[in-house]
């Protein structure tokens, strides 16, 4: 009997309320509230081990239908059956999963293959023969040129004439098998690996004690700001704050926090609302702040431009000016808060009034070490905003002697090649995408970076290395995309 197995991914869909959603896996699960939390807790969990693949699908339609993520994993068997319609990228300016276009990408079924011109093994296409480890590209144009003209003309080897036209026709033969391998080779780059530089090593470094540090999580965020416990709130908040004094990986935890603050993670604009009228303290601006900053960015949606109604831009503007007065309420209160100049020029992309460019460098005097301030300024001088290459080659040039200070400062430096790389997934170029975060990747890792590589090394046949990439992506930001690029991979080499 097959063994087809449903899985909670942990995560609630995008538009979906968070009590809802726990109120209706209560209901079709008939279990208690404490197991139904356990399945949106940002882990992947168990639900079902179903005997068809289509009971399975019949679980994975309910979890659709409810509003919280699910996938399947196929038995061995079955592997060949799966297939995968289309990838997303959501590009949140919230975060390291973050600009604002989507990429649909048809996955072509059928993998790339080559035969091995040496042991004629039949594999994946690569550089290197996997059964006998010969260097393609070395051995094939070492190999010897047969010109059979059994039903041609007999050519005389002693006439000089037909020296010279034999000689042509090897040389038209060896130009195509040289073509033939930049074609197929070459232009199918491998990923590099990961911490390849010493500059990206101390920024991995940096990132894995960055990620051991304690956060708010949103379902004990949540409960915090519903009952408001404000108080016990502030005091997290700020041992985040003062902790960032002698260790400015603390504000990796602490941005995640506020970037959770949001309707899709069943947080209550009445919530902030309480909790400036209880305290009227500087956090509880900067968090109500952060609410209305993430909802624009949600309201927005993650399409480009063009297909972005007026409505969804008016809904960006109306939260993003409800954003900047809590974020100047905030900093009347308390300039020394770092979130504040992380969300004003992120917000600037909406808010022409704000002088980013005097926010850059108020924040920098005051956290010479910041990075998601940095980050936010990056993003907006990209071409696709209100920058260019130009702008960013000179960004990063002020930002390197900073680097020091914080190794996650490098990821800056690979934001014009990670730009190219979004363009060239966007497109459907596949081998320029793997070159372009290649080169982006040896300056730092962001989840982002290492998600886009990841699928177009799947979209080129390269699974094994595929699947390195998302796990990598994984460890840093759990995201629905890259979960099912992964089971895609797996599937292929099972």
């Amino acid at each position: 009997m097959s063994n087809w197995k449903v899985y909670s991914e942990g995560l609630i869909q995008d538009s979906a309320d968070h009590e809802t959603v726990v109120n209706n896996i209560q209901k079709l699960f008939k279990i208690n509230r404490e197991r139904a939390l356990q399945l949106v807790s940002n882990s992947r969990k168990l639900i079902k081990v179903c005997s068809s693949e289509s009971e399975a699908n019949k679980y994975l339609a309910a979890a659709d239908k409810i509003g919280f993520v699910a996938s399947i994993d196929a038995p061995p068997s079955s592997k060949e059956g799966l297939s995968l319609a289309s990838v997303e990228a959501q590009d949140n300016p919230s975060n390291d999963v973050g600009t604002n276009t989507t990429s649909n990408h048809s996955i072509n079924l059928k993998p790339n293959r080559m035969q091995c011109p040496k042991c004629d093994k039949e594999q994946e296409k690569k550089s290197t023969c996997t059964f006998c480890g010969i260097f393609i590209d070395k051995y094939i144009p070492q190999q010897p040129v047969n010109i059979d003209d059994s039903h041609g003309a007999n050519i005389n080897p002693t006439d000089p004439l037909d020296i010279i036209l034999n000689n042509k026709l090897i040389s038209i033969v060896l130009l195509l098998i040289s073509f033939f391998i930049a074609t197929h080779y070459l232009a199918s780059p491998t990923a590099d690996e990961i911490g390849s530089t010493p500059m990206a090593r101390a920024n991995i470094a940096s990132l894995e004690h960055a990620l051991q540090l304690p956060s708010i999580k949103k379902e004990e965020l949540r409960q915090l700001l519903a009952s408001g416990n404000f108080s016990a709130l502030e005091k997290r908040l700020g041992h985040m704050i003062e902790n960032m004094n002698t260790d400015i990986q603390w504000e990796y935890p602490l941005m995640n926090t506020l970037y959770a603050i949001s309707s899709e993670n069943g947080i209550r604009n009445s919530y902030l609302n309480s909790w400036v009228s209880s305290t009227n303290s500087a956090l509880s601006y900067l968090a109500r702040a952060y609410f209305n900053h993430n909802e624009g960015w949600r309201a927005r949606g993650s399409e480009s431009a063009v297909k972005t109604s007026k409505e969804q831009m008016k809904n960006l503007s109306t939260y993003h000016t409800r954003a900047m007065k809590d974020f100047q309420h905030a900093k009347s209160k308390n300039k020394y808060l770092l979130p504040i100049y992380t969300g004003l020029i992120s917000i600037a992309r909406s808010q022409s009034s704000i002088d980013v460019l005097s926010t850059l460098n108020e924040a920098t005097e005051l956290f010479p070490a910041g990075y998601s301030f940095r980050n936010q300024y990056g993003k907006y001088i990209l071409p696709q905003w209100f920058g260019s290459d130009a702008m960013l080659d000179a960004f990063s040039d002020k930002v390197e002697p900073y680097i020091d200070l914080n190794p996650r400062l490098s990821n800056i430096l690979g934001l014009k090649d990670a730009e190219k790389g979004r363009k060239a997934f966007a497109r459907e170029n596949d081998s320029r995408c793997i070159r372009m975060h290649n080169n982006a990747l040896s300056y730092g890792i962001t989840a982002l970076s290492l998600y886009r590589r990841s699928y177009c090394l799947m979209m080129d046949g390269q699974y094994e290395s595929a699947i390195i990439d998302a796990n990598l992506s994984l460890k840093i930001e759990h995201h629905k995309h890259v979960i099912q690029v992964k089971q895609y991979s797996e599937h292929k080499i099972r």
